[in-house]
C-alpha cells in the first residue's frame, strides 16, 4: 500500500503543520482537529479519518488526494460503496481560513434551512436556496434566502 502510506503522510504532515486544522465536510460546520480528538487509520485497505467533538463524530474513507495547497488539502472520500464525495482539511488560522469557516458555516445553514422550509411549508417547494451574493439585487452572501413555489395538487 505505497499509495496509501504516501496519502497518509500528506494528511498527517498537513495537520501537524496547521495552526488550526479543521475538517470541512459539505453541509457541516467545520470540525476542528484537536489533539486526542482525531485518528487516521487503515481499514479494509483504505485510509480512514475519524474526528469528533462533544456533539458529533465524523468518519470518512479517503480515496485520494484531489488538490494540495498551502492553506488546505482537498480529499476524495467514499461515503457509501461506489459513491464518492469531497472534503477538505483546512488551516483556519491561514489567511483564507476565516473566509473558509464563514463560507462553510453558511453552506451548512443553507442545507438546514432547506430542510426547515420543507418541514414547515410542505405545500411549497424551495426551488432556489442560496448563500451566494447577488449584486444585481443587492443581496449579500451573509444571509441565506430561498425562492418558494407552490406545489400543484392534482
Amino acid at each position: 500500500m505505497q499509495e496509501d502510506s504516501g496519502l497518509r503522510s500528506v494528511v498527517e504532515r498537513f495537520i501537524a503543520a496547521a495552526a488550526q486544522p479543521a475538517v470541512l465536510d459539505p453541509g457541516e460546520e467545520p470540525l476542528p482537529l484537536v489533539a486526542q480528538n482525531w485518528d487516521l487509520s487503515e481499514w479494509n485497505g483504505r485510509l480512514v479519518l475519524q474526528a469528533w467533538d462533544s456533539r458529533r463524530n465524523l468518519v470518512r474513507k479517503i480515496v485520494s488526494l484531489k488538490e494540495q495547497r498551502r492553506d488546505r488539502i482537498a480529499l476524495v472520500t467514499e461515503r457509501f460503496p461506489k459513491s464518492q464525495g469531497e472534503m477538505q482539511i483546512a488551516d483556519l488560522a491561514a489567511a483564507g481560513g476565516v473566509e473558509l469557516r464563514r463560507k462553510s458555516s453558511r453552506v451548512a445553514f443553507r442545507d438546514r434551512f432547506r430542510l426547515i422550509l420543507a418541514r414547515e411549508f410542505p405545500e411549497w417547494r424551495a426551488d432556489d436556496v442560496s448563500t451566494d451574493a447577488n449584486l444585481e439585487e443587492s443581496l449579500s452572501p451573509s444571509y441565506v434566502r430561498a425562492y418558494l413555489r407552490g406545489v400543484l395538487v392534482g
